[in-house]
């Protein structure tokens, strides 16, 4: 079977469960028969097609890998990232120290590897211990210098710690991502607990704004510096996470409204909003417990209801989202500043409701 009928087979089976569970264990039927070492692994977790293909290790096993690792959709789009074109820029951070909050996986892991290929020092900042330490070891790997302040940044304490490991280790600091939140429930807002609101508000909200107090001081110290807050396509009409929707437009809120404060202080504050965006299965759970049965539902309603929402229909590669992130944290974005760039449009996707392209 040739890759290309094997990536056809994996896009229709994305939307057949059956298909899609025997697809996932012939997978991992297909891995035992190959060997993946611990430097590959670390290039799966950070979707490194390319330094996977670079090392040697066949496409067809990469894709099973992924398939293996995270299902058959997230595998389907794998050859656009073995053909896909990164424009490094060696040295545009040089000399910068970055804290990236929620960095232990996904885009928070994927924006510290790419600032500290640039050059940065970078500081992962992150509850979870166990992958906040694998994240570090595969960054230092890479030659990127890196240290990890591990806490609950839902607390200003937690916050101020963060900001502090960055001048104990590094010696300053210039430049902050806001990554760290997620949605934790997906249904009707009148079916979420007082507890689950105030869950899903101390995951989202409390940590950026706690973060962006906790670092203006540090930034004055260096004259000035660069704040990055990931806000979400949510922030407006986001359907089925109503707690997460008003924390994320809380962020645009705060990234516009801090970004006139800060000027004068020469820190730029700018947001990113993503959508859908594809990644491996979290290491760390966003809920506390299994779905049961009804949260099932739930959550496949909602992916019904937000499947077709965005403008682009394949879904963005952490690496795309955080070559955006490092754009506005890089002086190539000096004069930007209170801007809310979406990385996830919504809209109506024409040829879909036509059938056709006019």
């Amino acid at each position: 079977m040739g890759i290309n009928a094997i990536e056809k087979a994996l896009w229709q089976a994305s939307n057949k469960p059956a298909d899609a569970k025997r697809l996932r264990e012939d997978a991992h039927a297909y891995l035992k028969e190959f060997r993946i070492d611990e430097e590959e692994r670390w290039l799966l977790a950070a979707w490194d097609v390319r330094g996977l293909i670079d090392r040697g290790v066949h496409p067809m096993i990469i894709m099973m890998a992924f398939a293996a690792v995270n299902g058959p959709f997230a595998a389907a789009g794998y050859q656009d990232r073995v053909h896909e074109t990164e424009s490094f820029f060696p040295g545009r951070f040089a000399g910068k120290v970055a804290v990236v909050t929620g960095a232990a996986q996904g885009i928070g892991l994927e924006v510290a590897r790419r600032l500290g290929q640039e050059g940065a020092s970078v500081v992962i900042a992150d509850v979870a211990q166990g992958p906040t330490s694998q994240a570090i070891e595969f960054l230092q790997r890479m030659g990127i210098a890196a240290v990890g302040a591990t806490g609950d940044l839902s607390t200003a304490a937690g916050a101020e710690a963060a900001m502090a490991c960055a001048h104990d280790a590094f010696g300053g600091l210039d430049i902050l991502v806001n990554n760290v939140g997620g949605a934790i429930w997906m249904k009707p807002f009148w079916y979420f607990s007082e507890d689950e609101i105030r869950a899903e508000v101390d995951r989202t909200l409390w940590p950026t704004l706690w973060c962006c107090r906790a670092v203006i001081e540090h930034f004055r110290a260096r004259g000035g510096g660069v704040i990055v807050n990931i806000g979400s396509n949510a922030a407006s009409d986001g359907v089925y996470r109503i707690p997460y929707s008003a924390c994320k437009g809380a962020v645009v809120s705060l990234t516009r409204s801090l970004a006139v404060e800060l000027a004068s202080l020469n820190i730029r504050v700018n947001c990113v909003s993503p959508g859908g965006t594809n990644a491996l299965a979290r290491k760390t759970p966003r809920g506390k417990s299994e779905a049961d049965e009804q949260e099932t539902q739930w959550m496949n309603q909602f992916v019904k209801l937000v499947g077709k929402e965005e403008l682009l229909s394949k879904y963005a590669t952490a690496r795309e989202q955080a070559s955006v992130i490092a754009f506005l944290a890089s002086s190539e974005a000096s004069h930007i500043t209170g801007e809310v760039l979406e990385t996830g449009r919504r809209g109506l996707r024409i040829s879909e409701e036509l059938g056709f392209v006019p």
